[in-house]
């Protein structure tokens, strides 16, 4: 068919009494109605609604861990400010640490994210039939939501460590009883 007569042959085809007029697909109608809205508005506040808890679960998660480091690790960093070590540098070292374990575990789920979206996000466009959209829908990941996502997960965990290490701590009875303070 030339080109710019595709609206006026799908109007001759939808005036036809045979014809259902829902039945006749005009691809460049479809190709604007899903450039418009390619999902709609539920299955997207859905998707945004996963990833913000998923978000919410990992930061919960590296919070608890990195207690739990803190917890096992505080007789260590009591001997080293026994011996003369600032809380500022075992707060650094500390940060540092937990922000290696952070920074892998975030970029490994900013890797994976992407990889589920991109392989579930076309499943769930359909058109109007229920069916795949021709044109296939494609795929945009919103980068800096991604990445503004990744940053708040690995900040509240490091806050949590720094503070941990910064805290005044009993250090010469935690010492004495070998890490056990009542």
């Amino acid at each position: 068919m030339p080109p710019g007569r595709a609206a006026s042959v799908a109007g001759t085809l939808r005036d036809r009494p045979d014809v259902d007029p829902a039945e006749v697909l005009v691809r460049d109608e479809v190709a604007a109605k899903l450039a418009g809205d390619p999902l709609g508005a539920a299955p997207r506040t859905a998707l945004r609604a996963a990833a913000a808890a998923a978000a919410l679960l990992a930061a919960v998660g590296y919070a608890v861990g990195v207690v739990g480091a803190a917890r096992a690790r505080r007789t260590e960093l009591a001997a080293l400010r026994a011996l003369g070590a600032s809380r500022w540098t075992l707060a650094r070292h500390t940060a540092l640490d937990q922000g290696v374990l952070i920074g892998v575990a975030v970029l490994t789920g900013l890797g994976l994210g992407a990889a589920v979206t991109r392989a579930v996000v076309p499943l769930l466009v359909l058109d109007d039939r229920g069916a795949a959209p021709v044109p296939a829908a494609v795929v945009a990941l919103p980068v800096a939501e991604a990445l503004l996502l990744a940053a708040a997960v690995a900040v509240a965990p490091l806050v949590a460590a720094v503070a941990l290490t910064v805290r005044r701590t009993r250090t010469a009875e935690l010492l004495r009883r070998g890490g056990e303070t009542t």
